[in-house]
């Protein structure tokens, strides 16, 4: 995943709204999901495998 994560601060980091991406930690906040399947991947040293399908979930409250 660190991988994956430093490829989206190179190519989105300063677009990015700060809601989505923590600048300092160069990771999502906490209101998004990376998600492997239908599980939250915790560990964001975690491993990917090749042609892996992951999604990004934005947490939102509000009604």
């Amino acid at each position: 995943m660190d991988d994956l994560f430093f490829l989206i601060e190179r190519r989105y980091g300063e677009k990015m709204p700060e809601q989505l991406w923590d600048r300092e930690k160069k990771a999502f906040v906490n209101s998004v999901w990376v998600m492997r399947g239908d599980e939250k991947i915790q560990n964001p040293n975690e491993s990917l495998m090749n042609e892996e399908v992951i999604r990004f979930l934005f947490m939102q409250a509000g009604g």
